[in-house]
């Protein structure tokens, strides 16, 4: 009989390594929320039967949650609960170990951008986002542009445009090199654009610190996850689809103006790529393309490589596997994951979303797996 796996301990700071060990155990789930209004003390939350929050790499902001709880009694305080004045939802959660200590650790500190209160009932609904939002809601530009020595100093210029004082931003891809008066309608399509040009996914991880990090890649895993009397899997269920965001080519379209004086030059770059080789080549399997529009200045070479990155991407969508589990709120997108399934080899995974269910203290994973070898071509 084949051991447990090792586990990547560093993917559980601040969590105790011991918890996974006592995932299947007596272990009780723990979930803290308050908000935090600008020059108020901290509203604790009395949550009600409802809680998720989830990470999700395929979206921005990357990071969403949605709360029901009561609604404070207090009518003035209720009415400075207002999203449009930098209120902040802070999501604590962990466990209760057998031994009755606690292992409750910060999960999110996120902006609040809903707040819906019904009646009769006296339940409010909470509604926040990672700080990629903030960036968003500050993102279209009148003729913006953007100098820097590299890429990535030219993405912690953008960022820093939305922020004040500047947020921490961790860089671990390549930096890629010097943008020169790189023209742009909109901060968020143009940080996006830069990312891809290095193969590189920026976010924000939902406790208010960025990173720019090159794109996931197997790994030692995170968390091992099986079936049985010892397992953590509740269910499963794999999936292979030629919809849902998997394509096989790749068309990347650029248009932009620049203005000098009173003349106004248009601009169009186009690139596409395409898998050439392997079963889901278009050759062999046909042509799935999906159409992508930037208005953000760039060079031909530049669009080739953001492209590439692109169809990386769209390939990989085509086979998934999702699973409900006990929760272990260190997983997060970009993490391995190995599963065993009562039929066949443990198989690893990355992890492409997380939803935890607050109240129930389980989990939702969504992964994607490489589909083998392949050649990418213009």
């Amino acid at each position: 009989m084949s051991s447990q796996p090792i586990i990547d301990m560093t993917t559980m700071d601040p969590w105790s390594a011991y918890t996974p060990d006592l995932l299947t155990r007596s272990l009780t789930h723990i979930t803290r929320a308050y908000l935090e209004v600008p020059g108020d003390e901290p509203l604790f939350l009395d949550l009600l039967e409802e809680g998720t929050i989830s990470w999700d790499e395929t979206r921005s902001p990357r990071v969403q949650a949605s709360l029901t709880c009561k609604i404070p009694q207090d009518q003035a305080l209720l009415d400075r609960l207002d999203p449009r004045t930098g209120v902040r939802l802070f999501i604590e959660a962990g466990y209760l170990q057998p031994s009755r200590v606690e292992d409750v650790q910060p999960l999110a500190d996120l902006v609040l951008r809903t707040r819906t209160v019904t009646r009769p009932d006296d339940t409010m609904i909470l509604e926040a986002t990672s700080d990629e939002s903030i960036l968003i809601d500050v993102g279209p530009s009148n003729n913006g542009s953007v100098t820097a020595s590299t890429t990535t100093a030219a993405m912690t210029t953008i960022i820093g445009q939305a922020f004040h004082p500047d947020p921490t931003i961790t860089i671990t891809s390549p930096v890629g090199p010097a943008v020169s008066a790189m023209k742009f309608e909109d901060r968020w399509d143009v940080l996006v654009d830069l990312a891809d040009q290095i193969s590189a996914r920026v976010y924000d991880n939902g406790l208010r610190k960025w990173f720019i990090e090159p794109m996931p890649v197997i790994t030692v895993p995170a968390l091992y996850l099986s079936v049985g009397e010892n397992g953590t899997i509740i269910s499963s269920d794999t999936g292979l689809t030629r919809d849902e965001g998997f394509a096989n080519y790749v068309w990347l379209q650029y248009k932009w103006d620049t203005v000098t004086g009173e003349d106004t030059v248009s601009h169009v770059i186009n690139s596409t790529r395409k898998i050439t080789s392997g079963p889901y080549s278009v050759t062999e399997s046909g042509s799935k393309i999906l159409k992508f529009e930037r208005e953000v200045g760039t060079t031909q070479a530049k669009a080739d490589k953001a492209a590439e990155a692109l169809v990386k991407r769209t390939v990989t969508r085509g086979r998934s596997f999702s699973l409900d589990a006990i929760s272990a709120y260190w997983l997060r997108p970009g993490h391995t994951i190995q599963v065993q399934l009562p039929l066949g080899g443990p198989e690893n995974h990355l992890v492409t979303a997380v939803d935890f269910d607050l109240r129930d203290g389980t989990m939702h994973v969504t992964t994607r797996l490489p589909d083998g070898d392949y050649t990418i071509g213009a």
